[in-house]
């Protein structure tokens, strides 16, 4: 009897230990599924907000949004390498227009530099405005090297801001012309791409004319005079990207180019600051007043007098129209 009690007793201890280790068993199952999980959750967050990052970038959002550094060393470092991408790609923002490589995106989003040709181009209808400096070679003699690009730092960047500003695109530099062209915008059909290229004109040339005396004082150059012309015509040209080598280039070619130049060479002739072709003065008909000036090989040139008008009759109705809708939006 007393060892039948002790074997039971010892069977009994046997068993609770068996129950003891399948608990403990279970419990360190437990312990590494919640630890696992744990871990896989903080890799996915940190993974998933990398991902959306990168669609921002994808969609050429530069905007940084701080990343949580991951405690994962790997994650971590790929998110170094992706900020280290972000910051290199922005840097090309500053030598071409996001305008440019949103319609390079649209155009074709994997395009092969080897096989580029003109049928990669498209033929549309723009208005050409080419803006240059008169004087550039007298201005370029007379300032020191360091003020000279200070002063073409100035005169680029509010050129570039009013024509980016009013939808335009920006094809090319030439020494210190600027080649730039405007198309049919959604957001304002009521006015067609010729009347906003020479309201874009008008704007450059006031603008000009305002900082060059603030710029006179900028540099120390109180006899700094800036004779700036510019030539515009509308019409049919090609568009989008071509091959110049091994490198792609992207804006306009025809001959739609050339004659803006020739009537920046006519404005200059007949120091008329804004002129333009017949076909830009047919595009903008009834938007503003020009002047005859000469007729040559290339058509008919004009210069811009005035603002008609019609034009500001429907400029002011545009702005009531704008403060209307800001009205009811705060409402």
């Amino acid at each position: 009897f007393d060892m039948s009690e002790g074997l039971k007793r010892q069977q009994a201890t046997v068993d609770d230990f068996n129950m003891l280790r399948q608990n403990m068993l279970y419990a360190v199952l437990l312990l590494s599924a919640l630890s696992s999980f744990v871990i896989i959750r903080q890799a996915n967050r940190s993974l998933s907000s990398l991902q959306e990052e990168m669609k921002r970038v994808a969609q050429l959002d530069w905007e940084p949004k701080p990343l949580t550094l991951s405690q994962f060393k790997e994650i971590g470092d790929l998110q170094e390498a992706f900020e280290e991408m972000r910051n290199s790609l922005q840097q090309y923002e500053k030598y071409i227009s996001m305008d440019v490589v949103e319609r390079i995106q649209g155009q074709d989003a994997a395009i092969d530099t080897a096989h580029v040709d003109l049928g990669k181009m498209q033929v549309c209808t723009v208005t050409v405005l080419i803006v240059r400096i008169q004087n550039f070679a007298s201005i370029s003699e007379s300032l020191p090297i360091d003020d000279l690009l200070q002063l073409m730092d100035l005169y680029l960047g509010h050129i570039l801001h009013i024509v980016q500003e009013k939808g335009g695109t920006i094809s090319d530099f030439e020494g210190d012309a600027i080649i730039s062209y405007f198309r049919e915008q959604a957001w304002d059909k009521d006015t067609c791409h010729a009347a906003r290229a020479v309201s874009v004109a008008t704007e450059i040339a006031s603008t000009i004319e305002i900082f060059t005396k603030e710029w006179r004082e900028q540099l120390n150059a109180p006899s700094l005079v800036l004779n700036c012309v510019q030539g515009l015509q509308s019409g049919q040209c090609l568009e989008g990207a071509y091959r110049c080598g091994d490198r792609l280039k992207f804006g306009v070619l025809g001959q739609l180019v050339e004659e803006s130049f020739d009537a920046c060479n006519i404005g200059a002739r007949f120091h008329a600051g804004i002129c333009l072709l017949e076909g830009c003065r047919e595009a903008c008909h009834g938007y503003y007043v020009t002047q005859y000036l000469v007729t040559t090989p290339r058509g008919m040139f004009y210069s811009l007098v005035r603002q008609s008008t019609t034009a500001k009759a429907l400029s002011a109705r545009r702005n009531t129209e704008n403060r209307e809708r800001s009205r009811e939006s705060r409402n």
